[in-house]
């Protein structure tokens, strides 16, 4: 068996332990010890991959590889009407107002509250978690290209390739991470209790199990779009152009009627073997 730590430099590594428990069918046993300090701090909580394998062994298999090419941006899930107005504060004076003065020697001027850019979205293929790249500036329904490339081996009998995607749309609440809540204060005055229930918007789940019976052919990838299902958002009742998360973003007397579905995920399955 063989682990690979994906902890980032700089973070503590959790130990991990395996076991072989041979049965019908056999298992691998892991424990990864996260309640153990390193140098007095609990161990980052970033995920490992584990590889095992029996020698010898002649079960035929189905190579394939998955290569994620965008993402598709529908609805990016942001209020029209941000819960915190936008204001700007020094990076460490936070009651000083760099929009009207200049920061202190050494201190940047930041923006808080207003509209919040981002989404986090990962990927998995078959226990491989990837998180997809450049959509810290989401703000408009885009299309973001990626790059991201997925190996899998499974038996040809009965093997399933499985792709499952979970995210979220950033609020403001996300801006607070890092800071006291003597900070949040300071920076938000009045406003930070609407700060801190604004908490991120679902995107929807993706999820998707392929029998290796549908893989495509050798030297003849299939390329697909598969749209998410459920999570936040949708269109206003009337104004069906108009996209929104609450009836508050939707025209004087029109609710907002949530669809889900708020991004879609360009993708490419090639048979290697």
């Amino acid at each position: 068996m063989k682990v690979i730590d994906q902890t980032p430099a700089g973070l503590r590594r959790p130990r991990v332990t395996t076991t072989f428990v041979d049965g019908a069918p056999p298992v691998v046993h892991a424990v990864i010890d996260m309640t153990t300090p390193i140098a007095g701090m609990l161990p980052s909580r970033v995920g490992k991959t584990i590889f095992a394998r029996w020698l010898s062994d002649r079960t035929p298999m189905a190579r394939v590889r998955v290569t994620v090419t965008a993402i598709e941006i529908l609805n990016p899930l942001k209020p029209v009407h941000p819960v915190a107005a936008a204001r700007q504060r020094c990076s460490s004076t936070s009651t000083q107002d760099c929009s009207a003065t200049p920061c202190p020697a050494g201190e940047t001027c930041r923006t808080f509250g207003g509209p919040i850019a981002g989404w986090e979205v990962f990927l998995e293929a078959n226990g491989h978690w990837q998180p997809l790249a450049a959509l810290t500036g989401v703000t408009t329904p885009a299309t973001i290209p990626q790059g991201l490339v997925f190996d899998a081996a499974v038996p040809v009998t009965g093997g399933t390739l499985h792709l499952h995607a979970t995210g979220h749309s950033l609020d403001c609440r996300e801006t607070m991470y890092g800071m006291s809540l003597n900070r949040d204060i300071q920076v938000f005055g009045g406003d930070v209790a609407n700060c801190l229930e604004a908490e991120s918007h679902d995107v929807g789940e993706l999820d998707i199990t392929l029998p290796a019976s549908g893989f495509p052919a050798r030297r003849h990838p299939v390329s697909y779009v598969t749209q998410s299902i459920g999570g936040d958002g949708g269109q206003c009742s009337s104004t069906s152009s108009q996209l929104c998360l609450t009836n508050a973003d939707c025209p004087s007397g029109e609710t907002c009627t949530v669809t889900g579905g708020s991004y879609k995920l360009h993708y490419t399955i090639a048979r290697r073997g």
